[in-house]
């Protein structure tokens, strides 16, 4: 019993060892590869951070299962909205504006977002390609977070973790000379 416990172990474990069928840009770093800063809005709205280029490249549907901010200090989730890029026009980019408010607005022609969906329990199809905005909101002068983790599983249950390799930080004003915060390098 316990060699049958073994070989279905390992058998499972082999099934996940192939390259993950989500691509999000910057998965493949453990550290940080880049940082934006987003201008903080009057009021304190939550602010959209798009991820272009989110890739089902597995040969089955994914489904999202969640969506994380990662050392998040004064910044908390608000919601997450994925949006396919159009087969037929592949150019148009289902856009947000970085720093925009959240969610995106669907009746903007130029975001190309009517077909948005939220993240959470969507289904990528195999060969399509994605824009997810996620909204987050400052709670602070200065808010940061280290990169956002994306959980998704698919059609055969394995469960997979992927995440961009970007930090970002919100306050009132963006210049180059502001220091990034410790860790988030």
């Amino acid at each position: 019993m316990r060699a049958a416990t073994i070989t279905a172990t390992a058998l499972a474990l082999s099934a996940c060892a192939g390259p993950k069928p989500l691509k999000i840009p910057g998965d493949a770093s453990d550290s940080v590869t880049g940082r934006t800063c987003l201008k903080a809005q009057p009021g304190n709205p939550a602010i959209s951070i798009p991820i272009h280029g989110v890739k089902s490249i597995g040969e089955s549907a994914v489904t999202i299962t969640d969506i994380e901010l990662v050392d998040a200090k004064q910044m908390t989730l608000v919601g997450a909205e994925i949006a396919q890029w159009p087969p037929d026009v592949p150019n148009k980019v289902p856009n947000t504006v970085v720093g925009g408010p959240f969610p995106p607005d669907e009746r903007d022609p130029e975001l190309v977002w009517g077909n948005g969906l939220t993240a959470t329990d969507a289904v990528l199809d195999p060969g399509t390609t994605w824009t997810l905005s996620v909204g987050v909101k400052p709670g602070a002068a200065v808010s940061v977070l280290k990169w956002i983790t994306v959980k998704y599983v698919d059609a055969d249950g394995n469960d997979y973790v992927s995440h961009t390799a970007e930090a970002f930080m919100v306050r009132a004003d963006c210049f180059v000379d502001h220091d990034s915060p410790a860790g988030y390098d």
